[in-house]
């Protein structure tokens, strides 16, 4: 009991000391998204469970030359749980593609289980290595001198190295609280072009999260789940709110809001069969900058390697 109130309590003081708006990975379905963000969340899973999660943000959104340049994000995760090791893997490929800018990272991570009376907690870390790239080309610069427009041209690449740490606590079916951070070092990568100091450097980025269930007493198949998502760089950052009502552990509708954007209201539905995981959000724009909204689709899916140990046989003195 003493643990658990002591990780409300740091939750509750990160909420109320950050401020302002966020960069870094955005997801509306972010209470089933700890994979992409945690490392610590390998540990929490007593199966193989691979995600897939594909956002399209801002739909259609284009520049006055026609390119698109709406942003999107394409996760693949995987987690394995080891018991030799105590804990479990993870495996994360990401693109994050914002305009002219395109990351693709692979993360590798290992996270420590521990079963307590109440819960399981995860302790992990994971190395993360980040290809950033930026088409110069498509930029149309304002002045004609700009010393990184005209001295960089074509795409520049670099690869970076970085590393992230997390904990995650969960109570099954009562609730759970997280927290990482990411790109840790804030690796810069080589100048964009001679004589500039513009260079690529990624944000260090913490998450912090919690969610707790709610069933009704009279309804035993309906449960609420109320969960809050903070990430920050240290200098901006974003809170989001979601809620979902879940029916008999198969079926779900739910809402998002980002606090601090305020530029669109996101309603969720899915459905559970079996150990297959499917769910999708609409984001309905609040704001003019896109009437199209976005789209983001996860698809889950868990299972076990069960390795077959062979007839178990003996010796009989007639059949020698």
């Amino acid at each position: 009991m003493k643990f658990r109130k002591l990780l409300l309590l740091l939750l509750l003081s990160s909420l109320f000391s950050v401020t302002q708006a966020q960069q870094g990975y955005m997801f509306s379905q972010n209470m089933f998204t700890h994979m992409a963000v945690n490392p610590a969340y390998s540990a929490i899973n007593e199966s193989i469970c691979a995600t897939s999660i594909s956002r399209l943000q801002w739909a259609g959104l284009k520049d006055m030359e026609g390119n698109s340049i709406a942003p999107e994000t394409y996760v693949a995760s995987v987690s394995i749980p080891s018991s030799l090791l105590n804990g479990g893997l993870g495996v994360n490929i990401i693109q994050d593609q914002l305009g002219f800018f395109k990351d693709i990272s692979v993360n590798f991570g290992y996270a420590y289980r521990v079963e307590l009376t109440e819960g399981i907690i995860g302790i992990g870390s994971q190395i993360m290595l980040t290809n950033r790239n930026i088409d110069f080309n498509k930029f149309v610069a304002i002045d004609g001198n700009d010393p990184v427009l005209s001295g960089a041209g074509g795409n520049s690449s670099s690869l970076l190295f970085d590393l992230g740490l997390g904990i995650f606590y969960t109570a099954p079916d009562k609730y759970y609280l997280g927290a990482s951070i990411l790109n840790l070092f804030e690796t810069k990568g080589r100048t964009f072009a001679e004589g500039s100091t513009g260079e690529p450097v990624l944000d260090r980025t913490i998450y912090l999260s919690g969610g707790f269930d709610m069933i009704s007493p009279n309804h035993p198949e309906y449960c609420f789940k109320p969960s809050v998502l903070v990430k920050s760089n240290f200098v901006s950052t974003q809170i989001s709110i979601s809620g979902l009502l879940e029916y008999n552990k198969k079926f779900w509708g739910g809402v998002t809001y980002n606090m601090q954007t305020a530029d669109a209201l996101a309603f969720l539905l899915g459905v559970q069969y079996k150990n297959l995981k499917v769910g999708y959000a609409y984001d309905l724009p609040l704001s003019s900058i896109n009437p199209a909204g976005s789209h983001e689709l996860i698809i889950g899916y868990c299972f076990n390697i069960e390795f077959d140990k062979g007839k178990e046989s003996y010796r009989n003195t007639r059949f020698l």
